[in-house]
């Protein structure tokens, strides 16, 4: 018999989840990271893989209405206002954890570099849909998980964590990113 008490729960927990309107998506990036930078290409992330018919077909199925996939995750040590451990081995920087193709998608849409339905470009849409699409409530929008993990060993068990068990990673890749945790440090252990 199994209870959800015995299920370990994933590395930490977002510090902070915001709704970000299509049109501020890169801007929140900018925005968040302007004294310590940003990273949208960790080591441990693997590369652009989608392909332009995959990022159209992201887009369309969100401006369609779709719901899934909207979720990107982040991390940033110093972004929770409680403080930061002295010691951590992180740097300041907010990197994207999970979430590189779908957030390529939609920028590179939102700059007519993806098209959709045929091969419409964001700029061949009217003003309203315009609108309508980069609104915070908006076909666009997408969700920030932030989490403020200290430690890169952590890190790097939390993309596993969200992505060991997911179709759309080769095992190769999954193994890669181990090997990179593994040459990590552990939380707490002086090296």
């Amino acid at each position: 018999m199994i209870s959800l008490d015995d299920i370990p729960p994933y590395i930490g927990a977002a510090s902070h989840t915001e709704c970000v309107s299509g049109r501020r998506l890169a801007g929140w990036v900018q925005d968040h990271a302007e004294n310590d930078g940003y990273d949208l290409d960790p080591d441990f992330q693997r590369g652009h893989v989608w392909t332009d018919a995959l990022r159209s077909a992201f887009v369309e199925h969100l401006l369609r209405g779709g719901m899934h996939g909207r979720t990107l995750v982040w991390n940033s040590p110093t972004y929770e206002p409680h403080g930061t451990l002295r010691h951590r081995d992180l740097p300041d920087t907010l990197v994207l954890v999970d979430g590189k193709q779908r957030y390529t998608a939609v920028t590179r849409f939102l700059t007519n570099e993806v098209t959709v339905f045929g091969g419409h470009l964001y700029d061949d849409f009217d003003d309203d849909s315009k609108q309508q699409m980069g609104s915070a409530t908006g076909q666009l929008r997408m969700f920030m998980n932030v989490h403020s993990l200290q430690f890169r060993r952590e890190l790097l068990d939390l993309y596993l964590q969200m992505n060991e068990g997911a179709v759309a990673h080769d095992p190769a890749e999954i193994a890669r990113v181990r090997a990179l945790r593994d040459q990590a440090a552990v939380p707490g252990d002086e090296r």
